[in-house]
């Protein structure tokens, strides 16, 4: 193996690492930001302002997001860049809503335990599968997917003030939807 091929592999291993750690601390993080501002509509568009399976896409997604952006500033000349880091923000949030209401409707009931576990497995492997492109030779085409990541983006903001009255957007612990 080319040394400097070793070395771009390790370099971007590294990143992704920091992306994982910072992706699972601010998940932690952010869930508890919209009540410690005082539930500021300022924070609002990216963090939980309620309990329901929706608002909790946030704590996958902008965690993410907002590395990502960090990061292109560092891997920018990978060829692969936009693709590995769409491909994860359009497919985190359908992954977390099917596990878990296929989970919760086997059991009938969800678990705190096994909703956090999936959140970690869901960020473990978006940093994964985006190490896998960014270090994968083929070069991937990223127009679609990356618009589809900007369209999950606003209606992350959109849904945030504006939520339908379905099951997804409902806050089980109070009963309502959107921000109270």
């Amino acid at each position: 193996m080319d040394i400097s091929k070793f070395e771009n592999k390790q370099r971007i291993f590294w990143f992704e690492f920091a992306s994982l750690v910072f992706c699972l601390v601010f998940s932690v993080i952010n869930h508890f930001i919209f009540e410690w501002t005082g539930e500021s509509l300022l924070f609002a568009p990216f963090v939980p302002t309620n309990e329901s399976v929706w608002e909790h896409s946030k704590l996958l997604f902008i965690p993410f997001l907002f590395f990502s952006i960090i990061e292109y500033f560092f891997l920018k000349d990978n060829k692969n860049f936009i693709f590995a880091k769409s491909l994860p923000l359009v497919v985190a949030i359908p992954l977390m809503i099917t596990f878990f209401y296929t989970y919760s409707g086997i059991l009938g009931f969800h678990v705190v335990v096994l909703d956090i576990m999936l959140s970690l497995t869901i960020v473990l492997l978006m940093n994964l599968v985006s190490y896998k492109i960014l270090t994968c030779k083929k070069t991937y085409s990223s127009k679609i997917l990356f618009a589809l990541a900007i369209i999950t983006f606003v209606l992350i903001i959109l849904f945030t003030f504006i939520q339908p009255k379905i099951a997804l957007f409902l806050d089980t612990t109070t009963g309502t939807y959107g921000i109270n």
